[in-house]
């Protein structure tokens, strides 16, 4: 069970911010709440869900009341706070050639195989890439 937390841009684009599974909270609501902040953001049941939906007065007293919630929910933000950095640190310092490379790597049914050919895959993603980047645009 799980939801998707999207935003949707002025040219009417979506964009899924992250997922919160079974058992999981949604960090944008609690850093709005928290922050006392508005952000735009939408939720989307991606399966059957069932969800507690707690007053922001509530939760702001369970924060303050409770040191185990507290710690719980920071965890939280602390997590996903690296997740992000992870992947900014990833499009920032590494070619696309080599996160798509990874990507079928970490991601495909023949993983041991591959694995043993991963220089092969780099090699071919980098000449399609390059390939790619050289040919002109046909109108």
């Amino acid at each position: 069970m799980h939801h998707a937390i999207y935003r949707v841009g002025e040219n009417g684009r979506e964009i899924t911010l992250y997922r919160v599974h079974s058992g999981g909270v949604c960090l944008m609501m609690m850093a709005s709440v928290l922050g006392d902040l508005e952000y735009e953001a939408f939720a989307a049941a991606e399966s059957d869900v069932e969800a507690l939906i707690v007053p922001a007065q509530t939760f702001r007293n369970w924060m303050h009341a409770y040191d185990s919630v507290s710690k719980f929910i920071y965890g939280l933000f602390i997590r996903k706070m690296s997740v992000i950095t992870q992947l900014v640190e990833e499009v920032a310092f590494r070619g696309i050639d080599d996160r798509v490379a990874d990507y079928l790597i970490t991601h495909t049914s023949m993983h041991s195989n591959i694995r043993n050919t991963e220089e092969r895959w780099r090699r071919f993603w980098r000449q399609l890439l390059s390939h790619l980047q050289s040919k002109p645009e046909q109108p």
